[in-house]
């Protein structure tokens, strides 16, 4: 589903209502019909809601959800934040509001507070889209008294105070639940968005299937039944050499649990063969932990500490036949592990994952771009994209979008940055936001789990791009599986490793079904 920023969705609004002939009004009331009936879906029995509306259209949608919860039942208090000045189709929806609605002006405002305690719901209709900069008075303080009252808080389109583009919010509405009108918008999904919108619904109203496909638009969030349209073929009939070998270069004796991690994420994929390609020093460790995993022999490695270039005759027992392969986890930064991958680059001729210190190694060398393609996936955290593009952790996480997309394009590769709100970005082409995961996930070694995951994926012939968005989102809801009943500050990297399978039986089923 594509994401948009607050321009490319008033120009929808304008290709709705100019070009194809629906009337403005027409999609007020489909919008405000759909909030009213996301806040009564909340509820066993109608309740007492409190909707704050301005006078735009935001507030117009807010009059409309107003008019159909009071006929549903509601007691419906309406706080006009900047008076009661409606025009257009807002004053049509002004002029239909039921006389059971109590209508509250500027005026009232010290009495807001016991008016919100009173409150079941309170509906956020202050501010669209096309809002931005600091709030003025006296919004400000009614955001301050929203986010201090115990109700439900439902957002129409938007958080007041949340900027439509950026995702930040400095003060902001923190609402429950974001009913966003016609698609929802690229801030919702980095920075501060994630937090301040709470649950996102969207509503496609009335507005025509192929403006909302938006196909020029390069950025996306990822929904479930788009993730289930990625998984891999699975025949009943497949074998371990149907679903592919990937290989993994990982791991060295100061950090034997990354290639062990990696392995784990690559087996939990469904690929039929993994080969831990380890220093001879980590062997045992593997061995033990990981028994499905081949452990080919290599004498150039046998007792190493850390990784060295391969003579060819032990390249030929270590990757020519992979399927996918993945390297960098635990993998080190020296001169061997620098030959290593040079090595590798230049010998593998399947699509190959780079993870920590392949990419801490890519950074330092740019000769490694040379090596690179679009059948490459590289998988960088903050610090890690930081040092790719040359900039400050900052200045990537002000705009992770563009940041994605930048690398993407200079490396050739499909990137997937890795962060509250991961982004996988194709050269020249899409960025998707992965919207499953949770803070178990910030913790070392989740970042090994991914790599093995999505270099599982490439094995069973995934598109890179497929692969990338496929193992973020099965990543991700892992994590949020194993937080079911947990706290994800106690889980450990393994749990959510354990959690996979589970998450592509989530993700197995089409959306609006639940397993029994």
């Amino acid at each position: 589903m594509k994401a948009v920023t607050a321009a490319r969705m008033r120009a929808l609004d304008r290709e709705a209502i100019e070009r194809r002939g629906i009337p403005a009004g027409a999609l007020m009331e489909a919008a405000g019909r759909a909030i009213a009936e996301e806040i009564a879906a909340q509820f066993p029995e109608p309740g007492h809601c409190v909707v704050l509306a301005g006078r735009g259209n935001n507030g117009g949608d807010g009059l409309v959800a107003a008019r159909h919860l009071a006929h549903s039942g509601w007691r419906v208090d309406l706080v006009a934040v900047m008076g009661l000045g409606f025009a257009g189709p807002a004053l049509d929806a002004w002029r239909a509001l039921p006389a059971d609605v109590a209508v509250h002006e500027p005026a009232a405002m010290p009495n807001l507070p016991q008016l919100l305690a009173d409150a079941d719901a309170v509906l956020d209709a202050m501010l669209g889209t096309g809002a931005s900069g600091e709030l003025r008075a006296p919004l400000g303080d009614i955001v301050d008294c929203v986010n201090n009252c115990p109700a439900f808080v439902a957002a129409a389109d938007i958080p007041t105070g949340l900027d439509a583009d950026t995702g930040r919010g400095p003060r902001a509405i923190r609402a429950h639940r974001t009913v966003a009108i016609g698609l929802p918008k690229v801030g919702f999904l980095v920075n501060d968005g994630p937090s301040l919108t709470g649950t996102v619904v969207v509503r496609p109203i009335q507005f025509p299937a192929d403006l909302l496909a938006c196909p020029d638009v390069r950025t996306a969030t990822l929904t479930r039944d788009e993730a289930r349209a990625l998984l891999p073929r699975r025949p009943r009939d497949g074998h371990k050499g149907t679903f592919g070998l990937c290989a993994l270069f990982a791991g060295s004796d100061s950090m034997p649990g990354a290639a062990s991690l990696a392995a784990q994420g690559a087996l939990r994929s469904g690929c039929g063969l993994v080969r831990a390609v380890a220093p001879g020093a980590i062997r045992p460790i593997l061995a033990a932990q990981i028994p499905e995993a081949l452990l080919p022999a290599l004498p150039s490695l046998a007792g190493e500490p850390s990784f060295r270039a391969l003579p060819p005759q032990e390249w030929e027992l270590a990757g020519p036949d992979a399927d996918a392969a993945v390297i960098g986890p635990g993998l080190g930064t020296g001169v061997g592990c620098r030959d290593l991958l040079f090595q590798a680059l230049e010998r593998l001729v399947c699509p190959v994952v780079l993870d920590a210190d392949a990419l801490n190694i890519a950074a330092a060398e740019p000769d490694i771009r040379a090596l690179l393609g679009e059948a490459h996936v590289l998988t960088p955290h903050p610090g890690e994209m930081a040092r790719l593009l040359g900039r400050s952790v900052a200045e990537v996480q002000r705009d992770r979008w563009q940041s994605a997309m930048d690398a993407a394009d200079r490396f050739g590769c499909v990137v997937a940055f890795k962060g509250h709100g991961t982004i996988v970005a194709d050269p020249g082409g899409e960025a998707t936001h992965i919207p499953t995961g949770n803070t178990a996930l910030a913790r070392g070694g989740s970042g090994d789990v991914l790599a093995g995951l999505i270099g599982g994926l490439l094995a069973q012939r995934c598109a890179p791009g497929a692969a990338a968005r496929l193992g973020c989102w099965i990543h991700g809801l892992a994590a949020d599986i194993a937080a079911r009943g947990a706290s994800p500050r106690g889980l450990r990297v393994t749990d959510i490793a354990a959690a996979i399978p589970h998450a592509f039986a989530e993700t197995e089923l089409p959306s609006g079904t639940e397993r029994g």
